[in-house]
């Protein structure tokens, strides 16, 4: 996450929202991780069909997936207003009751 503070701050929101995608990708291995599955090599996508599939997944978990899945137009914004920032923070929160990670 520091990595997405740092780019914003710096005015490179598209490197942001990646560092968002990692972060959310590094908790949702954590996830797998403590499910007993071992998420090596696996993409964001992949883990997240793994999570996703789970009918008790908590619905604002799902919200965040899928926003963090959603293609970027080559306008390099999103069709939405939505801070994956914020939301890798609070996927973090809702999945592993903390934040800022």
């Amino acid at each position: 996450m520091e990595r997405a503070r740092t780019a914003r701050a710096e005015g490179i929101e598209r490197r942001a929202r990646a560092a968002a995608r990692r972060a959310a990708n590094v908790v949702l291995g954590e996830v797998l991780r403590r499910r007993g599955i071992s998420p090596t090599g696996m993409t964001i996508q992949q883990r997240s069909a793994i999570l996703l599939e789970d009918p008790e997944f908590p619905d604002p978990a799902r919200r965040i997936l899928r926003h963090m899945l959603m293609r970027i137009r080559p306008t390099c914004d999103f069709p939405e207003d939505i801070d994956l920032l914020e939301e890798a923070q609070e996927l973090a929160r809702i999945l592993l009751g903390q934040g800022d990670k």
